[in-house]
């Protein structure tokens, strides 16, 4: 290993400058000065990666009282430079490098005493010292508790106070007058500690708290408590902290329990969905607020602040409500259906609005049923018999109401065997689609063989749905056609050819598909969103599933610094778009966001929290 190199520099323009043997350690900083006026060469010989020798404290045990900052202990040593120290120590001291020593300082705080190594580094090698501590015990001072007066309720767990002091360690604390039975004093960690239940009953009184240690000092701090039997009321609870009705139905009163004194009166911001109320209730719950009634107005989500209150004062909680309607508007995508005797068919599933279906029933032809599946009905099953066309009615029923929906069913005969389909024919053979729209699936109907597979010529102006890979699907034996137009195309003739093992048909539709509609079903993937105050957000980007959007609105409007804006531009084909800075608070509120062009509207929700 070399232990010295020569360097030499040229100084031009200036008359010094700085070597650094190591980017981590500062203190390996040599100054390199001229030789001439003339500033141009000088050489360096200075010693690098030279080994640590003879690392050592001060001799002698250092002593220090407990809980007081020392004065740092510096090692010294020869050789090359320390690059870092380390070391275990008593609690609350450490050992780092510093001005090229080992320096021992901080705050002990426990009472110790030992023999400890500390170790010095650099890049050639490592040495170790032993260093003598003794932590001892100091006088108390300055006990005190903030705050100083105490104010507790009648028969209530009290929260916990703890002190604080200078000096050493407290070991024992004590109170004179003895505290009240079910409150105590106790030495936690070093500090007096109160802690415990109210008595019942009211009381008042001074209590002076006496914290000593082992080597017999002690320190003293007085500290009032009083105890009262009429306390505001304090943690409001409700047994839940979401609620959803259905209208139309009574609810079962809902009691909310308070930790504190007994309420005198109740109220509720905002208003509770009509219907509904909060009151005091009666009998061993008129102490306490009742939620209660028949609610009789839909409402979304919506917190609503309860407050309990009474002469003492009040407390408060927050109970998210919901109220839904019947569910409204069934509707089965596809009707009519073509179905074949014996074959399967794949399940068709209903959409609604409104509140939630909880069961449906109906009279189907023999072999399908219709059952409750993710929250919609849901037609299934195997049709045994040849049906002629007729109309059946499917109802859907919630909580607060049904809904009901006819839906258009044949169930042709079993397809003879050995022949190529033919007369193949679709109830539309000239459409105009909404961009972005789903289209209604279009289903054909034919003559001869089953049909196994269709395909289009050019391909259709659809993009595919629920993850199929292609809009046009041989389904039950049937051409089926579905999907989203993506994008706006003039009228256009598409030949559809429906085939089997033993030949083919073919059916020409003629579709065109239009931008020139209102937008639909405006979406925030991601809704609830929260924010932060005064910190930018990600632009938030609707789905729509309709005609491009001209302009957008919100109601109620967005929180200040948020805007909500039509963009039609780049990969924004438009879409209602929120972007900004919040710069006020908001609790969880549902903005519903109107986006608008010449052909209409189509609304959607999105729910906005802005925290500090």
């Amino acid at each position: 290993m070399r232990s010295k190199v020569l360097l030499v520099f040229a100084l031009l323009g200036t008359t010094s400058c700085a070597l650094y043997f190591s980017e981590n350690n500062p203190y390996s900083r040599v100054s390199l000065l001229a030789e001439s006026t003339a500033k141009t060469v000088l050489s360096l010989f200075e010693a690098i990666n030279v080994p640590l020798t003879a690392l050592g404290f001060s001799p002698g045990t250092h002593s220090f009282p407990v809980n007081t900052t020392i004065t740092p202990l510096v090692s010294t040593h020869t050789g090359g430079a320390i690059f870092a120290c380390s070391g275990t120590l008593p609690q609350g001291l450490s050992v780092e490098e510093a001005s090229g020593e080992c320096q021992i300082s901080g705050t002990p705080k426990v009472v110790d005493s030992g023999t400890y190594t500390i170790t010095a580094r650099n890049d050639a090698n490592s040495v170790t010292t032993t260093v003598n501590i003794d932590i001892t015990q100091s006088d108390l001072s300055n006990l005190s508790f903030s705050p100083s007066s105490f104010t507790f309720c009648s028969g209530l767990l009290i929260d916990t106070f703890t002190s604080s002091h200078t000096g050493g360690t407290i070991a024992s604390c004590s109170s004179d007058p003895a505290l009240p039975a079910v409150i105590s004093i106790n030495a936690t960690n070093g500090e007096c500690q109160l802690s415990g239940t109210a008595p019942v009953g009211s009381s008042s009184a001074n209590y002076t708290i006496t914290g000593s240690n082992s080597t017999g000092s002690s320190v003293s701090t007085d500290v009032s408590i009083a105890i009262n039997t009429t306390c505001q009321p304090t943690r409001i609870s409700f047994p839940q902290t979401s609620y959803t009705f259905p209208t139309g139905t009574q609810i079962i009163a809902i009691v909310a329990g308070n930790v504190g004194s007994a309420a005198t009166g109740c109220s509720v911001f905002p208003a509770l969905p009509m219907g509904l109320t909060l009151a005091l209730g009666t009998g061993a719950d008129s102490d306490k607020c009742v939620l209660s009634g028949t609610p009789t107005e839909i409402k979304p989500a919506t917190d609503y602040n309860i407050t309990v209150s009474n002469d003492m004062g009040s407390g408060s909680t927050t109970v998210n409500i919901e109220v839904y309607g019947p569910p409204t508007n069934l509707a089965f995508v596809g009707a009519p259906y073509t179905f074949t005797e014996g074959m399967a068919i794949t399940s068709i599933s209903s959409t609604h609005l409104g509140g939630p279906i909880t069961s449906c029933s109906d009279t189907l032809p023999a072999g399908l049923n219709v059952q409750l599946v993710s929250g919609e009905c849901q037609i299934s099953g195997t049709p045994n018999t040849a049906t002629a066309t007729g109309n059946y009615t499917i109802t859907a029923t919630g909580a607060a109401g049904s809904t009901t929906a006819t839906v258009s069913i044949t169930v042709k005969a079993a397809a003879a065997t050995n022949l190529p389909p033919s007369n193949l024919n679709f109830i539309e053979s000239t459409m105009i689609l909404c961009i972005r729209n789903n289209m209604d699936i279009l289903t054909s109907t034919h003559s001869g063989g089953s049909i196994t597979s269709c395909s289009s010529s050019p391909a259709l102006p659809l993009d595919p749905l629920n993850g199929a890979t292609t809009p046009l699907v041989a389904v039950n034996g049937e051409c089926q056609i579905s999907g989203n137009p993506g994008s706006a195309s003039s009228a256009t003739n598409y030949t559809i050819t429906a085939s089997n093992s033993f030949g083919s048909a073919t059916r020409v539709l003629n579709i065109a598909v239009s931008s020139l509609c209102q937008p639909m079903a405006i979406n925030f993937v991601g809704t609830p969103f929260t924010f932060i105050k005064d910190v930018p957000i990600s632009q938030k980007i609707s789905t729509n599933n309709g005609g491009i959007a001209t302009s957008c609105t919100a109601t109620p409007p967005l929180p200040t610094g948020l805007i909500v804006e039509a963009i039609n531009q780049g990969s924004i084909k438009g879409d209602c778009v929120i972007s900004g800075t919040p710069t006020v608070t908001q609790i969880a509120t549902d903005h519903v966001i109107k986006a608008t062009n010449a052909q209409g509207s189509g609304y959607g929700k999105i729910n906005i929290t802005v925290v500090p």
